[in-house]
């Protein structure tokens, strides 16, 4: 265990995954003070010289906000509208909590297939690196105004791909990264959902494909994110 966190202590490039529920509430309202907590450690990850890369959540449901909705849609082309609403909004707050901090940050929006296809993932690891270097902290989402597969809800009638736990890891992976956090409304990864089940367990370390193999991953208590731990 010393050693994992002699490597979290000496990460130089940091992604930093934020998910739906730790910027909004139940009915997708944002906690401004989430946000402004998240900013401020991204700030000092920058100040002592480290690349930050945010992954961030939460299109939909500010969207869903700013457009009186009472709770999250469930709609393919309902969510669609929501994220393209709520997708500017998202990246206004977090530039502009950057801003106050002396940081610019950049939007990108990227699919599955940005990384799929290999001119389209040197061109992005191109901007990303060149972003990094002016010491531009990207702000990273999925495009969910036209990635539909990604909005499709866990039994739904379209199959889920993917989401931004796995959109950071593929950020983390693809750029070399030391260390990629994610950051969630719960305590971290169980064998079990522990909303439903009190027995569930905690699992601190996940070393071997056994462990990993024998999570159950639950779905997302609100519909306003994915449940994507």
């Amino acid at each position: 265990m010393t050693e994992g966190r002699s490597a979290v202590a000496d990460a130089r490039c940091v992604v930093i995954k934020v998910g739906t529920r730790v910027l909004t509430d139940d009915a997708g309202h944002r906690v401004p003070g989430h946000l402004t907590a998240i900013a401020e450690a991204a700030a000092d990850l920058h100040a002592a010289g480290r690349d930050v890369l945010l992954v961030s959540s939460g299109a939909i449901g500010l969207g869903a906000e700013t457009l009186g909705l009472v709770g999250i849609p469930t709609e393919a082309d309902e969510r669609q509208a929501c994220a393209a609403v709520g997708q500017s909004r998202l990246v206004s707050l977090w530039q502009q909590a950057l801003a106050e901090r002396g940081i610019v940050g950049a939007q990108l929006l990227l699919t599955e297939g940005d990384f799929a296809a290999r001119e389209r993932y040197l061109n992005l690891r191109a901007a990303l690196q060149a972003l990094l270097r002016r010491r531009v902290i990207p702000i990273i989402n999925e495009n969910d105004a036209v990635s539909t597969d990604e909005l499709a809800l866990i039994g739904g009638p379209r199959p889920v791909f993917g989401d931004n736990d796995r959109l950071s890891a593929l950020v983390a992976s693809k750029l070399d990264a030391d260390l990629l956090v994610l950051l969630t409304d719960v305590d971290g990864v169980f064998d079990r959902d522990p909303r439903h089940d009190p027995e569930a367990q905690l699992l601190e370390r996940i070393d071997s494909p056994e462990v990993l193999g024998a999570i159950h991953a639950g779905g997302s208590a609100s519909g306003a994110g994915r449940g994507g731990m």
